[in-house]
């Protein structure tokens, strides 16, 4: 039986075999034969039959004829399902063939890469396929990049699901790699586990900062510096914590796997899968001596070594962030894109950032839910609010976000209060100049539509607005209304935990803001309440509220009224979304 089933599925534990939809697929592969390692004599490229392949727009009777005809054996997810034996009304069984067509669902399937090729021919042919969902599938980068090719001016999927998958550094040349893993030599693979182990110490490095850095972020923390805390300091602080009399002994004692993982969850607040992760790493004969035994200030040493190796290297190029990004670049058809769960950190983050700053005009909703997002990875997204007015829901939930990050997430949302001249002045000449510029790209503007005829997602060109007003005492001000197409920004289950802070961009925003399960929750109500609502003050960049106002801070909580005048009144502030 085992000689049969795919290997991910042999990795979950047996109570994890009674789902069904797992069951299902172990049914299914025993009874096509299909298991990874099938299509080996696939070597590299499909036969040129595939690139003239014209399809019949139904994509899993695309898939199956193009597996066919290059000669790779077609795992049952991607097939149609068998006939009925009686049909008993036609057309609801063509309606029920029609829905299975517009969505392909894959889980727990380790794909290989003459499927993922036959997946992108069939997905420029289609006209069918709108969802497209691929979980637990351990797609590499290349894959992904196989993925993105086929997602052509006239695919029909808008949504694209790879949860669960993170990517592992690929090699320089693919076709070295799979022959490394099929025929290298001992040191040949060493080298390629040195690789990989270097980048997951970096990345683990890095979240350990995240969580000390979160933690020493306390709701006294004033202004918008990212607090960084590097790795040394973080695993003193935990050795002092446990032995406030000995830390030196604490870094220096051995440990075995149950001991360590133990005392990292506890004292760095790291998931006991991540330090039965790092064991392995430092416990191996890079590193360590394979002895079982492992000491704390192990991680620093060789965290230390992995980020000398990687000195000078252009974090933009990094070929793992350039993988993920590539499928919401500027000419991308999708228009909901999730990555939950795939250990997008800062560098992949900083990537997402540039990407967004770009943006396609049809993506409308990015998932990255369950990573590790820090307070500099927040940077980098809210700087591409500065020039992205198409997304409308950013889903940060289950990251290291605090309220440092928050602030330069909402930075460049909502509206701002200007009160210099020097300062507005230059903002209304360029919004002048970018309405001329988006008047003549509007001549002629065909929107553009998929190979079924549906019309993309386009929220056209939106251009900021500034306009002059007088307080009570003739004092000119400007408000400044930015970016008001986000809607939605979901950050529960982050370690933010001042409440003052969130208080005080509340009024300047425009959509829902989520916040379950965060440390502030209690204190947020508190306030929405109107406790403390008087002592709220200031802008997310320091200025005070704006004149003409005569709403209360608990009315522009819990009201739909504006506090604002001319165009900023359509500011109704962030609607807290605490449970």
């Amino acid at each position: 039986l085992k000689s049969r089933l795919p290997p991910s599925l042999l990795c979950h534990p047996p109570s994890f075999l009674g789902a069904p939809n797992l069951l299902r697929e172990c049914l299914c592969a025993m009874a096509s034969g299909w298991s990874y390692g099938v299509n080996s004599h696939i070597k590299d490229e499909l036969p040129d039959e595939a690139k003239a392949f014209k399809g019949s727009g139904s994509f899993r009777a695309d898939f199956a004829a193009l597996a066919k005809q290059c000669r790779v054996v077609a795992h049952t997810a991607f097939l149609p399902a068998r006939p009925a034996a009686a049909a008993a009304d036609a057309v609801e069984a063509e309606a029920e063939s029609s829905a299975e067509d517009a969505q392909l669902s894959a889980q727990s399937i380790m794909l290989d890469r003459p499927t993922v090729q036959v997946l992108r021919h069939a997905m420029s042919a289609t006209t069918s396929l709108k969802v497209l969902r691929l979980s637990s599938c351990r797609l590499d980068a290349e894959m992904l990049r196989l993925l993105r090719l086929g997602l052509s001016e006239t695919c029909t999927v808008a949504r694209l699901q790879l949860d669960w998958n993170p990517l592992q550094v690929p090699h320089e040349n693919p076709s070295e790699a799979r022959r490394i893993a099929a025929e290298g030599s001992t040191e040949e693979r060493a080298a390629v586990a040195k690789r990989q182990y270097e980048r997951r110490l970096r990345e683990i490095a890095e979240r350990t900062e995240a969580r000390a850095s979160a933690a020493a972020v306390a709701p006294s923390t004033s202004g918008e510096a990212v607090v960084n805390i590097e790795l040394g300091a973080a695993l003193l602080a935990a050795a002092e914590a446990e032995d406030p009399g000995a830390p030196g002994k604490v870094l220096d004692k051995q440990r075995d796997r149950s001991v360590w993982s133990e005392l990292c969850n506890r004292r760095l607040r790291m998931p006991l899968e991540e330090a039965e992760e790092l064991f392995e790493i430092l416990n191996s004969t890079g590193f360590g001596k394979a002895d079982g035994r492992v000491p704390l200030r192990r991680f620093e040493k060789a965290a230390a070594s992995a980020r000398e190796a990687a000195a000078g290297v252009d974090e933009s190029t990094d070929p793992v962030a350039s993988a993920f990004t590539c499928v919401i670049d500027a000419t991308s058809p999708l228009e909901v894109v999730s990555f939950r769960c795939c250990n997008i950190a800062r560098i992949e983050t900083q990537a997402f950032g540039r990407a967004l700053a770009a943006p396609s005009p049809h993506l409308k909703a990015l998932n990255l839910w369950g990573n590790y997002i820090c307070d500099r990875g927040a940077e980098a997204l809210g700087k591409a609010f500065e020039a992205n007015f198409v997304l409308q829901f950013l889903g940060l939930g289950k990251n290291l976000v605090t309220h440092i990050g928050l602030q330069h997430l909402c930075r460049a949302l909502g509206v701002r209060r200007l009160t210099e001249k020097a300062e507005a002045d230059p903002i209304m000449k360029h919004l002048k100049d970018l309405t001329k510029d988006r008047d003549k790209k509007m001549k002629g503007f065909v929107p553009k539509v998929d190979g079924s005829g549906r019309e993309r997602y386009n929220p056209g060109i939106y251009i900021p607005t500034c306009e002059e007003f007088k307080d009570a005492a003739g004092k000119p001000y400007w408000l400044y209304v930015r970016n008001v197409a986000l809607k939605t920004m979901v950050l529960d289950h982050n370690p933010i935990m001042d409440a003052q802070a969130v208080w005080s961009l509340q009024p300047y925003g425009c959509g829902e803001l989520v916040l379950r399960d965060t440390p502030c929750v209690e204190a947020l109500k508190h306030l929405c309440g109107g406790g403390y609502a008087s002592e709220r003050q200031g802008s997310p960049d320091g200025s005070e509220a704006p004149e003409g106002s005569n709403a209360s801070p608990e009315a522009a909580a819990n009201s739909a009224k504006s506090p604002f005048l001319g165009a900023a009144a359509a500011i109704t502030g962030w609607r807290l979304v605490l449970q």
